[in-house]
């Protein structure tokens, strides 16, 4: 905790340094206005982010669901060197790309969701839908960024998203981890988020509970019985509540959501609207004894199965030569890619056949497991992956 609490103060020195950053000096509103929604749709947007910054989720579930093209660019926590040259330093920030050599710069969630919707005749906020928006930003973030960090061990847990990041140096994502990891419990748990929480009426209980009962809130007193809040299509409220918790997106504390509150439905309601895959749950009806005796006795089972008894030698009589199995299986994925697909979309030429749904299964039973995305990163499949995605209805896995 004492390199915890350097970093706390370190961090704290930016947050009143980010708290002298203003939207205002960085938004160029006359050029939003100038620029045609056809340009916007042609040449798109960079968004600078934090993986599971829920700012950025909310900026980004806007570009899915009006289909604004898009690119992102991870930003350093550490020492935010994409942002050089910027004149602005926070997250979420956006170029708006307009065909020439100058790019419009936009930033803050709330303002960027709310110009751009203005631009496309998407955004017309009533008193109740601006009321939300302000929940979303104000409370339900906080409420969320307190689960996130609710112990050290769990704050290192959020932290570690940036080992995805190939861009961001092997010593930043460390210190990302041992300093900011450190810091932001001490932020969230005893400088900032929680004791601005308690003002708001939280009563220091189960971190959990808080977070349930403000999901419940939205969906019971805000969505009510209607596909959306927006009534039967999403609006700009929707959207923000839906890019905060999807921000977190197959984290353990995303899964804990939506199966302890009433927000399944609209969830997977929103992941449609915004182009996604619903997300998909395990079962709540395995007993919890069935499931301790699957990983107390079925993993060192398994072990033993694989590596001593049948995998291992079955893959030895077929050349296996014992040594390194991350590259024998990356050697295997690139086989396929260059001597199956080769140079075409797919096996099966401009669509996909049997064979390429037979591996495209293969590897997808593992999809967002470590080693589904190491294989992404080791090996030429990504872009077939990606093709393969599409053409069985999924969002392409962002790596």
């Amino acid at each position: 905790l004492a390199v915890g609490g350097a970093g706390s103060l370190t961090y704290a020195a930016r947050l009143g340094k980010n708290k002298s950053l203003k939207a205002e000096d960085v938004n160029d509103l006359e050029a939003v206005e100038a620029v045609s929604v056809e340009a916007l749709m042609t040449h798109g947007v960079t968004l600078y982010r934090y993986l599971t910054c829920p700012f950025c989720g909310k900026v980004a579930a806007f570009l899915d669901h009006y289909k604004i093209p898009y690119k992102t660019i991870e930003v350093d926590p550490f020492m935010k060197s994409q942002m050089a040259g910027l004149n602005y330093s926070k997250v979420p920030f956006m170029k708006i790309h307009t065909g020439t050599d100058k790019d419009i710069h936009l930033a803050d969630s709330y303002e960027i969701v709310s110009l751009l919707g203005k631009k496309l005749g998407a955004t017309n906020d009533d008193e109740a839908t601006t009321a939300w928006r302000k929940w979303a930003s104000e409370e339900f973030i906080r409420y969320l960024t307190l689960n996130l960090n609710r112990s050290l061990s769990e704050a290192w847990s959020s932290a570690a998203y940036i080992d995805m990041s190939d861009e961001i140096p092997a010593f930043n994502k460390f210190m990302s981890k041992a300093v900011g990891a450190p810091a932001m419990y001490l932020i969230v748990q005893h400088m900032v988020t929680r004791p601005k929480l308690k003002k708001m009426g939280y009563d220091g209980g189960d971190e959990r509970q808080a977070l349930y009962t403000q999901m419940n809130k939205w969906i019971e007193t805000g969505v009510k019985d209607q596909p959306f809040f927006g009534g039967k299509s999403p609006n700009s409220a929707d959207l923000d509540v839906y890019g905060v918790i999807n921000a977190i997106r197959g984290f353990p504390l995303y899964i804990e959501v939506l199966k302890n509150t009433n927000a399944r439905e609209w969830v997977g309601r929103m992941d449609v609207a915004c182009g996604r895959q619903p997300f998909e749950l395990w079962s709540d009806e395995i007993p919890a004894f069935n499931k301790f005796m699957s990983k107390a006795v079925g993993a060192p089972a398994m072990y033993l199965i694989v590596q001593h008894m049948v995998t291992r030698p079955k893959l030895k009589k077929m050349g296996y030569d014992g040594g390194d199995e991350r590259q024998a299986l990356y050697t295997q994925m690139n086989k396929w890619i260059e001597t199956g697909v080769k140079d075409q979309p797919f096996f099966g030429g401009k669509s996909p056949n049997s064979a390429d749904l037979d591996v495209y299964g293969v590897i997808n039973a593992i999809r967002g497991f470590p080693l589904y995305i190491e294989v992404l990163k080791n090996t030429n499949a990504r872009e077939w992956v990606g093709r393969m995605d599409v053409a069985c209805g999924r969002q392409p896995f962002e790596l």
